[in-house]
């Protein structure tokens, strides 16, 4: 049998970052790594790519050091480690949680999406996702469903159960317009790999992902 052509879609959030920051640093008192700092400069000369070597040694085939470039490729380094940190932070979370609790927890995806171009080289920043539906390309024309509305809401109730203190859950938990639905190809999305701690939500997900598709 011939498989279909037809493109599969993934339905879901992207949560923002600054959401997922004041969720850890002040929810759970993590100390996160520093924000990008708009006006770096490099450190030294291997840095802007000179490698110490004067304008006149340079080949006419050099291009010359283009500050905002750098800053741009610096900038997407920094904001796809503190991705992987909270995500990482967000993963030690659940293992930590009570067990009826952690079945209901999501692990966040990476999702991969193109940005700037600098030149010929197309930059793809990874932003954290979660799964909440998926279907052919019609789900590209319509917005969230119940259905990811709801799983929208499973995750946020159970992530901010994991702040015990009611105040500090108020002011610091994830919200709603923490989340910007989104619907992208399959490839885009990067399934976590599961270990022996985590195989528990890994039937989890798979039993969501059957209901999906009924």
């Amino acid at each position: 049998m011939q498989a279909s052509s037809i493109p599969e879609y993934r339905s879901g959030f992207v949560i923002k970052d600054e959401a997922l920051r004041r969720y850890l640093s002040e929810g759970h008192d993590f100390e996160l790594g520093p924000l990008f700092d708009e006006n770096l400069e490099p450190e030294s000369d291997s840095d802007s790519g000179s490698d110490g070597e004067s304008e006149g040694d340079r080949t006419t085939t050099q291009q010359p050091f283009d500050l905002a470039s750098w800053r741009l490729e610096m900038r997407q380094d920094v904001e796809q480690g503190l991705s992987l940190e909270y995500r990482s932070i967000m993963r030690y979370l659940r293992r930590q949680a009570p067990e009826d609790t952690r079945k209901r927890l999501v692990i966040l995806h990476a999702l991969f999406v193109k940005t700037e171009k600098l030149g010929e080289r197309q930059l793809v920043a990874m932003r954290l996702f979660i799964p909440t539906g998926s279907g052919g390309p019609e789900r590209r024309r319509s917005g969230p469903s119940e259905l990811d509305k709801e799983h929208l809401q499973v995750f946020i109730e159970g992530y901010n159960s994991l702040i015990q203190d009611a105040a500090r859950r108020e002011s610091a938990g994830l919200r709603s317009e923490d989340f910007q639905f989104t619907v992208v190809p399959e490839n885009a999305v990067r399934t976590p790999m599961f270990n022996r701690q985590e195989l528990d939500v890994r039937f989890w997900v798979i039993e969501w992902c059957r209901r999906l598709s009924n």
